[in-house]
């Protein structure tokens, strides 16, 4: 009876150990998640700004071919 016991005392521990992990996994992969989202963000905005840059620079050019 008491090998029964111990028996059950660690299968406990280990479903507790094992939640645990999975608990810390869970936290990870959201973290990830968010710093994912968040380049995402920054490289719409990076891609963005280049557009712009872009067609400053072609109207720039235009004004410069104008006055030749």
């Amino acid at each position: 009876m008491e090998a029964m016991r111990d028996s059950s005392a660690r299968a406990v521990e280990a479903i507790g150990a094992v939640a645990s992990s999975f608990e810390e996994t869970t936290s990870i992969a959201a973290a990830v998640a968010a710093a994912v989202e968040e380049q995402s963000v920054t490289i719409a905005a990076i891609a963005s700004n280049v557009d712009e840059a872009v067609q400053e620079a072609s109207k720039g050019a235009r004004a410069m071919q104008q006055t030749e």
